[in-house]
């Protein structure tokens, strides 16, 4: 069996994980700039990370500023 049918290939295009299938269910908040053209993903479940990425661009990044601790009461506060 190919290391890609496995998902072990290190060329697996998909590495990355879908935000809406993150758990728990609404740990992501999405939000946007104010022209509508920037979309921003802040972690609930990590407070402090933040992602972004320019609309039909290949800018995007992040950012962590939080102090390393899990929120572990999420589920209190959804």
């Amino acid at each position: 069996m190919e290391l890609n049918q496995r998902k072990e290939g290190i060329y697996n295009h998909a590495f990355l994980d879908n935000a809406s299938e993150d758990l728990p269910k609404g740990g992501w908040t999405v939000m946007k700039d104010t022209l509508g053209k920037t979309a921003i993903l802040r972690s609930k479940l990590w407070p402090g990370a933040y992602t972004y990425h320019k609309i039909n661009s290949s800018n995007f990044g992040s950012v962590y500023i939080g102090n390393g601790v899990k929120a572990l009461d999420i589920l209190f506060m959804m």
